[in-house]
């Protein structure tokens, strides 16, 4: 199973995109780059692998492996990234209207749970997309 997380926004308050597995979309919320420093900056852009990971705050999750000088980069539930993220991924249903942050979270990573509820490990492109595609 393959990924793809098209960022979009880079906000002071965030950096957006929507991931996209199979024929599945999610919205992800990170925090801003800042340059890679453990649990205040997005990951950086590239492809990794993602594992099954028993989070004891978060539960079943996936964590992103290999990212330099960083470790436990999971998704999980969470609205707003500088309050809800120590540099993971927060997924959600939808862009909150004017705001840097994802709404539905529970929603969203329940299914993207589900959709994975079979597999071990996934690979994951990270890659900026702009102009992007508003329409769908």
């Amino acid at each position: 199973m393959d990924a793809v997380l098209e960022r979009f926004a880079y906000h002071p308050e965030a950096t957006l995109g929507k991931l996209t597995i199979g024929d599945h979309g999610f919205m992800v919320a990170e925090r801003p780059w800042r340059n890679n420093q453990p649990y205040v900056s997005c990951v950086p852009i590239g492809e990794y692998i993602c594992e099954r990971y028993q989070s004891p705050k978060f539960g079943d999750t996936f964590q992103l492996m290999h990212v330099p000088d960083r470790t436990y980069i999971l998704f999980h539930v969470g609205n707003y990234p500088e309050k809800d993220s120590h540099g993971c991924l927060l997924l959600g249903e939808k862009i909150m209207a004017g705001k840097p942050a994802v709404s539905s979270s529970r929603v969203a990573v329940n299914r993207f749970m589900k959709l994975l509820k079979d597999v071990q490990s996934f690979s994951l492109k990270i890659k900026d997309s702009f102009p992007y595609d508003w329409s769908e």
